[in-house]
């Protein structure tokens, strides 16, 4: 038998300790990462951007010694995954551990970015963003900085994933309205400089422009609007947007960062169009459209598909208005008719309508505010109950209870619109002839949105508060050069503001909460006609202006 002197034993326990402490050294290997090129659209001079960031973002994921880009790999074939599984499947079959793509979108000199990465254990990462060009580079570099954080929980970078969730639920509860530079608190704590946006001082209100975080303009349409509505029409799963001009429905798609024309309506000429509204009228799972107007002094109004991008009536010169309204206790869209009234313009209820064997057909009646129509009220939740608001013929907002007691009126004027209808007003006792009446005149206001945006359970209303001096001295005057969306509030008293958004240059024609992008994200839309000043009516022009909701 072999005797080890005491040193020999030593020797052999430090040796053994070593070899110990090589095994998870080992073990833990420096993990690999694809970046697949990313895709491109916009002017070909720019086409060298999908290279440039595919290399930029390899470069800025590397972590010496924990993660490595994988050697050796050709992208050039490798097909961009369009879910969470196929991202997964590629990475296993590529041989890595994580997997990143992207895309970039050029217009004019706006840039909308996109970056997601993936891992095969099931964690991942994504952002999207737009940007003046110039400032991709910088947009990059964050966006590497909270993948190292979030993903690779590298000390000093980015937010892990628990600290993010708590921040944010800490946001929520403070939160008194949409976060961004585009929102002021109703509470007055606006800090200047929370989003990127630099400023001469933080003393002066800063206004906001086309390049503002969280914004996003459409391009100019030649011509001026008086409805939108955001829906998914044809039945594809994405949303389109359908904008009224005069006696024309246009059609659109937001692709690569712009408005993609798709199929435009024509309605006859005689036709006044006073509201579009969009919901499944006849139960085939797509939106329809439901256009209301005023022709040869009768109410009109059509049922339009555009089920399969086509459109075709679904019912034609139905005698009412018709329109869709959120009603409780579900506040799902139901389809509503009203008849013209004889002294007033609209009859004094409202009824519950259906469609059946192509023909739209009337129920039950429904409980309607004094100066309530189809067109001017909302139907707010609080708790149990809600709210009536309805805006009157004076833009004057009024609240009613479920029991049509009337609790308010605001002193300030909304949703004031240029859709006006002109009509014979028969006082009482000039009989029912037409012509013993007088010439009157009514503008069918915008139409007012219930939202929950700031807090749970607590539904917002959202209206266009009326920016105008002329407007107060002319009654006819309804072309602004400004306009502000508020969200309102009841607090017992009255509606109060809760939030509202920077001043958005132009008449404010409709707005509405929707994911316009298709993105999963619900953003405020809001269609804005350009104002060229009070001689150059013609001149008017239409823009989409969305805002995130979740910055």
């Amino acid at each position: 038998m072999v005797r080890l002197s005491a040193f020999s034993r030593y020797a052999m326990l430090a040796f053994l300790g070593l070899l110990l402490m090589a095994v998870p050294a080992q073990a833990q290997r420096a993990k690999t990462y694809l970046v697949l090129p990313f895709k491109y659209d916009g002017p070909a001079k720019f086409k060298y951007y999908s290279p440039a960031l595919q290399a930029d973002l390899s470069s800025k994921l590397e972590w010496s010694g924990h993660f490595q880009p994988a050697d050796q790999i050709d992208t050039t074939n490798v097909k961009r995954p369009s879910s969470e599984a196929e991202a997964i499947q590629l990475a296993k079959a590529l041989g890595v551990d994580y997997i990143a793509w992207g895309s970039t979108s050029i217009l004019n000199k706006t840039a909308t970015m996109q970056v997601s990465v993936q891992g095969v254990a099931g964690d991942k990462w994504s952002n999207k963003g737009q940007m003046p060009t110039a400032k991709i580079t910088d947009w990059m570099r964050k966006s590497a900085d909270s993948i190292m954080g979030d993903l690779y929980h590298r000390p000093g970078y980015g937010q892990s994933a628990g600290e993010k969730a708590e921040a944010q639920k800490e946001q929520q509860q403070k939160s008194s309205g949409p976060k961004g530079a585009n929102f002021l608190s109703a509470t007055g704590s606006n800090p200047s400089n929370n989003y990127g946006v630099k400023t001469l001082n933080p003393q002066f209100r800063y206004e906001g422009g086309v390049e503002t975080p969280g914004r996003w303009r459409s391009q100019t349409l030649r011509y001026p609007s008086y409805n939108m509505v955001v829906c998914d029409g044809d039945g594809d799963g994405k949303n389109e947007v359908f904008i009224m001009a005069e006696h024309k429905i246009h059609a659109f798609r937001f692709d690569k960062g712009k408005l993609e024309p798709l199929e435009t309506f024509q309605l006859v000429r005689r036709f006044k169009l006073l509201r579009v509204s969009c919901m499944d009228v006849n139960g085939d799972g797509t939106q329809d459209l439901i256009v209301a107007g005023y022709q040869d002094d009768r109410p009109v109004s059509h049922v339009i598909s555009f089920k399969g991008g086509k459109y075709e009536y679904l019912v034609k010169n139905f005698t009412k208005f018709l329109g869709a309204l959120k009603t409780p206790p579900t506040y799902r869209p139901m389809l509503v008719a009203q008849k013209k009234g004889r002294r007033e313009f609209f009859d004094t209820y409202m009824f519950e309508a259906y469609y059946k064997d192509g023909e739209i057909r009337l129920a039950n009646k429904i409980a309607t505010p004094a100066f309530g129509n189809i067109f001017n009220t909302c139907y707010v939740p609080e708790g149990d109950s809600y709210k009536i608001c309805v805006i009157n013929d004076f833009r004057k907002l009024l609240v009613y209870t479920p029991s049509l007691e009337r609790q308010s009126e605001t002193e300030e004027s909304y949703n004031t619109s240029p859709i006006m209808v002109e009509y014979e007003d028969v006082p009482y006792g000039l009989g029912g002839s037409p012509t013993e009446g007088m010439d009157s005149y009514l503008y069918i206001p915008i139409r007012m949105t219930a939202a929950n945006l700031t807090q749970k359970d607590k539904f917002e209303l959202l209206v266009n508060k009326d920016i105008t001096l002329a407007g107060v001295v002319f009654d006819r005057f309804h072309q602004f050069a400004q306009g502000e969306i508020h969200a309102m509030v009841w607090d017992g008293v009255g509606m109060n503001l809760a939030w509202k958004t920077r001043r958005i240059k132009g008449t404010v024609i409709d707005y509405q909460i929707v994911d316009l992008n298709n993105d999963g994200k619900k953003q405020l839309a809001v269609l804005v006609n350009t104002y060229p000043g009070n001689l150059g009516v013609k001149a008017r022009k239409t823009i989409v202006v969305t805002y995130e909701l979740d910055m």
